[in-house]
Parts: structure tokens; sequence; C-alpha cells
């Protein structure tokens, strides 16, 4: 069965690291079908404009796209999307028929045209599927065994279900070892010089291993030939990340998905992560969100 593929552009065509991103993917044993879709937003034409060159801008994005992917991946199947409404409720609404929805991003968290500013937060948030964002420094491993990585950042609750098994999926498909990251925040009060103490930090870090190993089993005993590691380092949950993951070559973290009103907001270390993404990111929604009714407005 192919894996259903959704990439968001705007009115220039797919960038350059996606088409490296999805062509080192269409490489992979399991079919692709790709759907290119492209929202001109109705909020927003340029002064001068009419709207038939409006729509003409995006019609021209999609052509090029198809192109630019036909020219990479010849016989993979790609269809082409094009919407009249607000980006962020109709990009989630394609999400729901995807596997993957890929967006482009850019090492400063600022992402081209369409999913830019706060939006691909917003979308990720309210996702009924994993969201790619794949940042302009992307460029693909010459081979799969080429000291690369899928780094997991989990919280050790029920809301990593999703994402654990989206981890180690993608890992076990490209034939990369999988680094599982819990990291472990140390309470301001013993961050006080007088109050330091080694043995209640010990048994933060201690409670915390013992618990990444139960995740770390879990996933081995799905995937049996993978490769997987864990650490639990001190500190901010968003640096520790993104210094495991600098030459990863996918982050993976979660997103809860409280429901209409709470989904709209991700959590601080899916939002950090995407806003300054060291590497490919995916945010995956927990369980609820696939299955709740989404928000209506972007």
């Amino acid at each position: 069965m192919s894996e259903k593929v959704v990439l968001g552009v705007d009115n220039r065509a797919i960038s350059e690291p996606v088409v490296r991103w999805i062509t080192e993917r269409a490489l992979l044993d399991e079919p692709l079908d790709i759907e290119i879709v492209s929202v001109a937003d109705v909020g927003w034409v340029p002064a001068g404009a009419s709207d038939v060159e409006y729509r003409n801008a995006y019609e021209q994005a999609l052509w090029e796209s198809v192109e630019a992917l036909r020219a990479r991946i010849p016989g993979v199947p790609v269809e082409t999307t094009l919407l009249w409404g607000l980006p962020g409720s109709l990009l989630v609404d394609a999400s729901a028929r995807a596997d993957l929805l890929v967006l482009a991003g850019d090492r400063a968290g600022f992402v081209q045209g369409l999913v830019s500013g706060t939006l691909p937060l917003r979308v990720a948030a309210r996702s009924r599927c994993p969201v790619v964002v794949v940042p302009a420094e992307h460029t693909p491993a010459p081979h799969a065994h080429h000291g690369r990585r899928v780094v997991l950042g989990v919280s050790l609750d029920s809301s990593d279900d999703q994402a654990v098994e989206f981890a180690g999926r993608e890992a076990a498909r490209y034939g990369y070892p999988l680094h599982i990251v819990h990291a472990v925040p140390l309470p301001q009060s013993l961050l006080v010089e007088d109050l330091i103490s080694d043995d209640p930090v010990d048994e933060l870090l201690r409670a915390g291993g013992r618990m990444l190993d139960t995740t770390v089993a879990e996933v081995q005993a799905r995937h049996p030939h993978l490769a997987v590691t864990s650490s639990t380092p001190r500190g901010r949950t968003v640096e520790s990340l993104d210094d495991e993951s600098r030459d990863a070559a996918m982050l993976v973290v979660g997103s809860r998905g409280r429901g209409p009103v709470g989904s709209v907001v991700l959590g601080s270390v899916s939002h950090d992560v995407l806003r300054n993404p060291p590497c490919v990111v995916a945010v995956v929604p927990h369980a609820r969100a696939r299955t709740s009714e989404g928000g209506t407005g972007s």
C-alpha cells in the first residue's frame, strides 16, 4: 500500500530541500503517492493584481512543482490540488487524507510563503497526521548508514505513544539507529547554590532512566533489528534535543492535541523546535488529535 504524502506549497514552486527529501524517501522500498496542495489565501491579494493573475501564480507553482518531482522520481504518482481559502484550515483538512503533511522551512524558523510565521505551528498543532518540516539546509545522506540517526524526544507519558511508534517505523524504514532522549529539567530549588544536592538530582535521573528503559524495550519488541539507544541529559528539553539532533536525519516530537481549543497551540517543545529546526522535524499528533473535530479558522 502506498504512503500518501501531501506537500504544501504557496505561489512558488516546491523548494529544492523538499525535492531532495522526497527523492530520498522515494528510493526506499515503500511506494509513495504524492499530492501537492497549494492554497491561495483569500485574506491577501497583492495590490493592483487581479484574481486571475493571483490564481495563475499558484497554478504555475503547481506545474513547476510537478515537473521538479517527475524529473527526479519518474513513475511516482503526483497529483495537484489548488484551493482558495484559509491556508491553515485547508491544510489541516488535507492532513486528514494523508500519512504525512510536508512543509518547507529554514534554519531561522521562518517558513516560505503560505507556511510563514506562526502558520506551520498552528497547522502542526491541529494536523490529523504527522507534519514534517524540511529546513533549507537539508541534504540527503550518501547512504543509509552514514553516521546519521533518528532522534526522538519523549516526556514519558501516554502522549508519547504515537511519536514513539512513528519514530521506530522511520528509523527502521531508513536503516538508521534510533536515539531516544528524555531531558530532565532541574527544579529551580536545586539551582540555588546553598540548596544544591546530588541526591535529589540523581534520583530524578534514575527515575527518568527507568521509565526510558521501558520505552526502549517496547520499541525493540516492535522492531527487533533496530539499534536503539537512550539518554537523560540534564537541562531544558529544547536545548537537549537541539544538541542531540544537530547531525540527525530526523527529530521526532509529539503534539498533545487537546481538542478544538487546546490543540491550536503546540506544546512548548514542539513549538520551539519548529521555530528553529536543527534538522528535518516531524511533529506527531496524539491519537485524540487524529479523531477530534478541527478548528474553523487559521
